[in-house]
Order: structure tokens, then C-alpha cells, then sequence
């Protein structure tokens, strides 16, 4: 019980965080696009997929897609979360798809709230 509210409220404060962020400028989007796929720490990946989801850029989709088969769930989670933030019903199809091949609950319930969303 305790351990599936930890993963909820994990879940929560990512996506309250990629709506609440300030956005950043182009140049940063083009950073962050580069670091969501790329970068070697984690962190860094989803910190780039959150940044990517306040950028309400309609090119951030294909790198959060991308970046939805994560080896990391947190990574995972954030671009699932970015993916809602962006608003664009085109990502359905990827988000729906990783939800059948995602094996973290965590995962899961934020998939599925962004697909609820969108």
C-alpha cells in the first residue's frame, strides 16, 4: 500500500513539475532535444524531457517518443508526462504502444493518465 502511494506521488510531483517550470529559450530546446535521447546520467534525460514538455514545441514529440523506451522508468515517466504537457493527440500512438510493452507500474499509471488526457 505504501509503497504503490511512493510511486504515485513520484508520479505527481513529475508532471506538477512540467507544468509549473519556467519555459526555456530555443537554444536550450535544442539542448534539450539532444540530451532527452543522449545524455549519459539519467537525470540529465529527464530533466531534458521535462524542459521539452513546457516548450509546447510540436518538434519536441519525436524526442520524447523516443525517449519513452528509456532503459530508466523515471526517464520513461517524465517523457510520458512532457508528452501530455505538449498536448499533441500524434503522440497517442507511441504512448499507447509503450503502455503494452511497459513493465513498471510507475510507468503505467503515468501512460495512462497522459493518454486520459490527450
Amino acid at each position: 500500500m505504501l509503497n504503490g502511494l511512493a510511486r504515485r506521488l513520484g508520479v505527481l510531483a513529475i508532471a506538477v513539475a512540467s507544468v509549473v517550470a519556467m519555459p526555456a529559450s530555443a537554444q536550450d530546446m535544442s539542448v534539450a532535444k539532444r540530451d532527452v535521447v543522449g545524455a549519459d546520467d539519467f537525470r540529465l534525460r529527464m530533466t531534458a524531457a521535462l524542459a521539452l514538455g513546457r516548450s509546447h514545441d510540436p518538434s519536441s514529440r519525436g524526442p520524447l517518443e523516443h525517449a519513452l523506451a528509456d532503459a530508466n522508468p523515471a526517464v520513461r515517466t517524465a517523457a510520458a508526462a512532457a508528452l501530455l504537457a505538449l498536448g499533441d493527440i500524434a503522440a497517442l500512438p507511441a504512448l499507447q504502444r509503450q503502455l503494452g510493452a511497459e513493465s513498471s507500474a510507475s510507468v503505467k499509471t503515468q501512460l495512462s493518465s497522459s493518454i486520459a488526457g490527450l
